[in-house]
């Protein structure tokens, strides 16, 4: 919903300009993946869609068919999943989605609320890495990968690196909430991961991140990535951090089940808080019943609790997992975090 996201923004600063708050700049993270397309009339930008959408699950065999699983891996570097930007753009594509040849770019979540905050269209790095189709040992997009899906390369703006100035915070803007006409746009570490790592009090090499949210992002820093034939085995992927350094992680299904759960419960008339469920959880017997969070049958909304305890019947670990606890309560599953378990 983009036009809340504005809504929201413009309430925040807002609150800062009528605190007379000084701001030398302004940027965004978020989440990666997902996509808005800038009108070429300057009309306001459509919702984009979510990349749960089923859309990318019908497009994704067919990239993959297409195009090869090694020669992608070869060009990115990212792990397979049906909701990278290469899937949306490829099903946008292939059924010829009507916002496309009205177009003039297409820009990810935080840079369009740069641009929506006064900044010039520009894809930061890091953002632009989780799309599976930037090139990270070229450092540009990977445009062959998009002219083979039939996706408009004339839509991609040109990649900026983490810190650039995209220029000053709208008039309109600076005149509505009272913030100083003289505040930057600058494009920050863009994808929330990459910021977050970036803000990590590590030194040295011998150490490891785990960020936890609706995923959980195990992973290490390194130079340079790596496109070995283990990693694309092992479902690695190599994201864009701050100075371009590399992200080597493993996405996993994170608190997203529970989020969902917590959706199914409402659904059904049981509206409880996050509050009540950390409490019934802690409650519960640890551990009875363990998620494997690397299989891709979590990643589609709804249900949740009927496909955990379809999978923990499946499993031999009981059929009453929900039954127990509050007529509904996910108590008692844990999420390990290795491939071994």
């Amino acid at each position: 919903d983009l036009r809340h996201l504005e809504q929201e923004i413009l309430a925040g600063l807002k609150k800062i300009g009528d605190r007379q708050v000084p701001l030398d700049s302004v940027s965004c993270d978020s989440w990666g993946v997902d996509y808005v397309f800038l009108p070429n009339d300057g009309s306001p930008a459509r919702d984009p869609l979510c990349y749960r959408d089923v859309r990318n699950e019908r497009a994704y065999p067919k990239v993959l068919q297409k195009v090869g699983r090694d020669r992608i891996f070869q060009r990115t570097g990212l792990q397979f999943m049906p909701f990278n930007t290469l899937f949306q753009a490829a099903a946008d594509g292939f059924e010829c989605r009507p916002e496309m040849p009205k177009a003039k770019s297409i820009l990810l979540i935080a840079d369009y609320v740069n641009y929506f905050l006064g900044g010039r269209p520009a894809a930061e790095v890091s953002l632009a890495s989780t799309t599976q189709f930037y090139d990270p040992r070229k450092r540009e997009w990977a445009r062959d990968l998009l002219d083979e899906v039939g996706f408009p390369t004339r839509l991609l703006p040109e990649i900026v690196p983490s810190g650039a100035r995209l220029g000053k915070i709208s008039p309109t803007i600076a005149n509505s909430t009272g913030i100083q006409s003289t505040c930057e746009v600058v494009a920050s570490c863009s994808h929330d991961t990459a910021a977050a790592v970036a803000a990590t009090p590590a030194q040295g090499k011998d150490w490891a991140y785990l960020s936890s949210g609706t995923w959980s992002l195990l992973g290490v820093e390194r130079p340079e990535p790596m496109l070995t034939p283990d990693c694309l085995r092992l479902a690695l992927t190599n994201e864009v951090g701050y100075d371009h350094t590399i992200r080597l992680l493993k996405n996993i299904a994170g608190l997203w089940l529970v989020q969902e759960c917590r959706r199914d419960f409402a659904s059904q008339g049981r509206d409880m808080d996050y509050a009540t469920l950390t409490r019934l959880a802690g409650e519960a017997k640890p551990l009875a019943t363990l998620l494997d969070p690397f299989l891709s049958i979590w990643n589609a909304p709804g249900k949740m609790t009927s496909r955990i305890a379809d999978y923990a019947k499946t499993t031999g670990q009981g059929s009453d997992l929900f039954g127990k606890l509050g007529d509904g309560v996910p108590g008692g599953f844990g999420i390990p975090h290795s491939p071994d378990g």
